[in-house]
């Protein structure tokens, strides 16, 4: 008996040890801070901002890595707070709300009336290691379109691109690389549309794709 209650406890033991949840992992959300040039545009039309579309490996919370050029990992134990789409777009409407310079933004699905839909294709955000040793570099790259919402016309289209080196190989010195990268292309985003999107609305056509 006293064998049989033994072996029942080793069991009972041994599937807990199954059942154990890993450690939640830790959670980061981006926190961007953009500045308002002077004489900065303000329009009175309306904005939807599409979810940007990404690869299937960029679709989800993990933080990419490349240890190498071309091999794309994740970091263990850590992810960020939403979707990498979802929170690329939440900076997105945050930085034309926090703006005041735009008479209505939101997400797409939201019923707004909007005279323009800026499209996002997400490229990279990620960190890379190019230099044996070094600290990784933080890379931010995604593409724009603004289209007029009536005709579905693509008026203008720009790329862009940051890369910021990590103070170390630390995930949070990583991620605060990659929010400094992400505010400033949000912010160039954010002025370029602005700014294309007044000057088709005055008749004038959209601003150059490389301005």
């Amino acid at each position: 008996m006293r064998m049989l209650a033994c072996c029942l406890l080793l069991l009972v033991a041994g599937c807990s040890g199954l059942l154990a949840r890993p450690d939640p992992p830790q959670v980061y959300t981006p926190s961007v801070r953009l500045d308002t040039p002077a004489n900065a545009t303000v329009v009175t039309w309306q904005l939807q901002v599409d979810r940007p579309v990404a690869s299937l490996a960029l679709d989800s919370a993990r933080i990419a890595v490349l240890p190498t050029p071309g091999e794309l990992q994740f970091y263990r134990g850590v992810a960020w707070s939403d979707p990498v789409p979802d929170l690329l777009q939440t900076l997105i409407v945050h930085a034309f709300e926090d703006s005041g310079r735009i008479l209505g933004v939101a997400r797409q699905g939201s019923g707004l009336a909007s005279e323009y839909v800026l499209r996002v294709e997400l490229r990279a955000l990620q960190a890379e290691y190019r230099e044996p040793g070094g600290p990784p570099l933080a890379v931010v790259d995604f593409g724009a379109q603004l289209v007029d919402a009536g005709s579905l016309q693509v008026l203008t289209a720009r790329r862009f691109r940051a890369e910021h080196a990590a103070a170390s190989t630390a995930v949070s010195d990583v991620v605060r690389a990659l929010e400094q990268g992400l505010g400033e292309q949000i912010a160039q985003l954010r002025d370029w549309t602005l700014r294309a999107g007044e000057a088709n609305a005055q008749g004038a056509g959209p601003a150059p794709a490389g301005r």
